[in-house]
Parts: C-alpha cells; sequence; structure tokens
C-alpha cells in the first residue's frame, strides 16, 4: 500500500504531495508554500504534544480532578503524624521526600508529596478526615 503523502526536493524547491488513491489526482505546494505549510504542521504537532503539564505533581493533581472519587488507602495513624510517616505507611517502605506542597482538588485541600523510591518517583496525595484518619493516594510518575 503506498502512502497518501510524499516529499520530494528538487533544485531547492520542497514538493508536498497529496495523493488520492482512487483517482492519482496530486495537490501541490512548491517552494516557499510547501515550507510554510511543513513548518506550521510540525510547529503545531510539536506545540499539542508538549501541552502536557511536566510537574509530576501537577499531573497526579489533573488525573486525580478527572477521576471520580478513585481507589484510596485509608491509613490508621494519628492526625498529628508527619508527612513521611503517612508516606511511609501508604507505600509500605521508606521512601526519601523530594518535593511536598499543597493543592486543592474539587475545592478539598490535599498535599502532594513528590517521594523517590527504589521503583522510580511516585507521587503520594494524602489528607487527613475526621471519620476516616488518613487518607491516600499513590500516582506513578
Amino acid at each position: 500500500m503506498r502512502p497518501n503523502f510524499c516529499f520530494s526536493e528538487c533544485a531547492g524547491l520542497v514538493t508536498f504531495a497529496i495523493r488520492n488513491p482512487g483517482r492519482r489526482i496530486a495537490e501541490r505546494f512548491r517552494g516557499p508554500a510547501a515550507m510554510k505549510f511543513l513548518f506550521s504542521c510540525l510547529f503545531s504537532s510539536a506545540l499539542l504534544l508538549s501541552c502536557r503539564p511536566t510537574d509530576p505533581i501537577s499531573r497526579a493533581v489533573d488525573r486525580e480532578s478527572s477521576s471520580r472519587g478513585g481507589l484510596y488507602k485509608p491509613i490508621k495513624l494519628p492526625s498529628t503524624a508527619s508527612e513521611a510517616e503517612v508516606v511511609t505507611k501508604a507505600l509500605s517502605r521508606p521512601v526519601k521526600i523530594l518535593t511536598n506542597r499543597e493543592v486543592r482538588i474539587n475545592d478539598v485541600p490535599y498535599r502532594a508529596v513528590l517521594v523517590d523510591t527504589s521503583s522510580g518517583s511516585k507521587v503520594v496525595l494524602i489528607r487527613y478526615d475526621e471519620n476516616v484518619g488518613w487518607w491516600s493516594s499513590v500516582y506513578e510518575d
């Protein structure tokens, strides 16, 4: 099966052709118009691919915001427990905390903790609830 498009270059002119496989009709763009078209397509693609948040905590918050009350793991610790204690208990192993910050998901405050583990970095969302205790959810980075 032949592709529906092709690029060719001859004497410094770039030709971009779109083929219609049924009728073999081609629409051609030559020279600067082809370069502008090609550049705008590549630029638009790069822009769309780079729209994803680069911060792991922001990605986790986006995922949690779009879910409808996903799975969580309750942790039996007192309300005075430190972030390190809660995260260590949530992951069932000691971790190195890289950064943390307060975030809001659907107007509810959470603490987002980015940790480094032996299996890679993870984001742990935690918050204390009077009825449940500590609430946690772990996201792979």
